[in-house]
């Protein structure tokens, strides 16, 4: 036996199962409701309360449409002000949007998140089942050259990391 498989003797057996991501279904019994939990009946969906740092997107009553079929996502767009979360809305779009930029000195001003992808008005949650903090992160650093004694030998580059609360 290697010594990393000593170290790691647990992945020498079969691998883990996949983590299936399975619908929201009612199953008839006790429903379980969660932050930002969209609700469709017919074409309209409403979303279930839910906070981005302890803040309510402005839009969170509001009634979206969703047609009967297609692929949609249920997106959280929020706005920040000097690296502090300000404002936060929802939309529905039928792109994914993209991944959250990285900015040097602080993070992006505003970014989309999705929440749900929703399949034929199926719905398919891609968070955790709490609110979400969005944290400003250093995600790396580029080395340069020092024009001064008094400041740093590199640049930071920041982006938003969310997380369930």
């Amino acid at each position: 036996m290697s010594t990393l498989s000593q170290l790691y003797g647990a992945l020498d057996g079969p691998p883990p199962d996949p983590i299936l991501i399975t619908p929201i279904q009612d199953t008839g019994g006790t429903t379980v409701v969660y932050p930002f939990q969209p609700t469709i009946t017919g074409t309209d969906m409403t979303v279930q309360p839910g906070t981005l740092n302890g803040m309510q997107p402005s839009n969170i009553g509001s009634t979206f449409f969703i047609p009967s079929t297609g692929t949609y996502y249920l997106v959280l767009t929020a706005s920040a002000v000097n690296g502090v979360i300000a404002t936060s809305s929802l939309s529905v779009s039928n792109s994914a949007p993209a991944a959250i930029g990285v900015t040097i000195g602080y993070p992006v001003n505003t970014f989309a998140y999705p929440l749900y992808v929703l399949v034929n008005q199926t719905p398919f949650r891609l968070i955790g089942t709490g609110s979400l903090q969005a944290v400003s992160t250093e995600a790396f650093r580029v080395q340069k050259s020092m024009p001064s004694p008094d400041l740093l030998p590199y640049d930071s580059y920041y982006t938003w990391t969310l997380t369930n609360v």
